[in-house]
């Protein structure tokens, strides 16, 4: 089985209420992929699944350093540049770790976990900015300001964020860096929070260039939290998730404007405290590609405390895929047909590539397959069989990352 913690970690549900004001609901209407589309999900038909060599170009094959043992990272989160590749996790609390694209080789440890100065609790979100030499941070409990880390030097400097809130709470921003125009697209949560905006761009001394006024808040008790993944070129796309099952909308924002494009519902709209761990329930994740929308959904099951720690039971149901172009939704998954023909993950897709997650024992598995069955070029076959010649069970895990289309 593929590694994939972004799939365990990202389940979807989120309130959205208010919003039909900002643009006019359509069901299938084409409008240049930035036009709100509203669908019922027991209405949806089953579709084709899309296919990833359909989505990405030639993938690449890179073994991580497995010299030290700093390179090891379990529940993995991983970011990639054309040169760097990095890597982090909130399941254990690691600092980032940055990694060489073209050999695997472990390069740095960047920030350190701690409360001391220029050390933080967790990693929520990452970005490398190469044309700005950067590697940019959200983290907590630094809520309302970015750690960058200089890539060269290691030295680190704060950035503070225009707006903030007055609640203190967690994971309340999503960003997307521009490092040629030197700016930062930030979108909070629309929650009674006491910031004014639900979006704007400022520069790196906190001038704002544009602004998003809020005009909606999310009801109380949502347990909604923001997925940023950057697919769309020069857009921060946002998507929420909670264990609530009320229906979500996924954004884009740019230009001083909000794109709402896809409200999934479900035919439930709790709002209660229970409601998050209801049967039931449903989860859901949602990413946004160059032309479509894929969300994977799941059934929550049971519910139970077993020494303070609530266990969920889930169950997966077809999830959804809208075209952007054409605006058609239907029920459908993502088939990695490039290696072993099982299912990618939502949170296999950010800044603008596929990235695949094995350990050494399951890429042997998956790259035996692929060798056999695999929709691959000559030369992609080439790299999987020398990297299984040399593979053991010790070593680190291995990414496929292919450039999404």
């Amino acid at each position: 089985m593929k590694t994939n913690a972004f799939l365990s970690t990202r389940c979807l549900c989120a309130a959205m209420t208010g919003f039909l004001m900002l643009a006019a609901v359509s069901c299938g209407q084409k409008d240049n992929g930035t036009g709100l589309v509203s669908v019922k999900y027991p209405q949806l038909p089953q579709g084709e699944d899309l296919m990833l060599s359909e989505l990405v170009g030639e993938p690449e094959f890179i073994v991580l350093d497995s010299d030290t043992a700093v390179a090891y990272t379990p529940f993995a989160m991983v970011n990639v540049s054309d040169t760097y590749i990095s890597i982090f996790s909130i399941a254990s609390r690691t600092p980032l770790k940055l990694f060489d694209r073209s050999t695997g080789k472990y390069l740095r440890t960047y920030g350190g976990i701690g409360r001391g100065p220029g050390e933080f609790l967790q990693i929520s979100s990452v970005q490398i900015d190469e044309a700005g030499g950067k590697i940019w941070m959200m983290t907590y409990p630094d809520i309302n300001k970015l750690h960058v880390y200089d890539i060269a030097m290691g030295k680190m400097e704060d950035v503070p964020l225009a707006y903030s809130t007055d609640d203190g709470s967690w994971l309340n921003y999503s960003f997307r860096v521009d490092g040629r125009d030197r700016n930062i697209t930030v979108a909070v949560k629309p929650e009674n929070n006491g910031c004014p905006a639900l979006a704007w761009c400022q520069d790196y001394e906190g001038n704002v260039l544009w602004e998003i006024p809020k005009t909606y808040s999310f009801p109380e008790d949502n347990r909604a939290m923001m997925d940023t993944d950057r697919n769309v070129q020069g857009m921060l796309d946002v998507s929420y998730r909670s264990t609530n099952t009320m229906q979500d909308t996924v954004w884009l924002y740019g230009g001083g404007e909000a794109h709402p494009l896809l409200t999934v519902s479900f035919g439930q709209t709790e709002q209660s405290e229970a409601a998050g761990y209801a049967d039931d329930n449903y989860i859901y994740s949602t990413t946004v590609l160059p032309g479509h929308i894929v969300m994977s959904v799941r059934k929550q099951g049971k519910s139970v405390m077993k020494e303070g720690v609530r266990h969920v039971s889930t169950e997966p149901l077809p999830g959804v895929i809208m075209d952007r172009r054409t605006g058609d939704v239907h029920l459908g998954g993502v088939v990695n047909d490039l290696m072993d023909g099982e299912g990618v993950g939502i949170g296999d897709f950010v800044d603008g590539y596929a990235v695949c997650q094995y350990d050494a024992a399951s890429f042997m598995e998956a790259g035996r397959t692929a060798l056999e069955s695999g929709n691959l070029s000559d030369a992609a076959r080439a790299r999987i069989s020398e990297i299984l010649s040399a593979l053991s069970e010790e070593d680190n895990d291995v990414l496929m990352v292919a450039p999404l289309k």
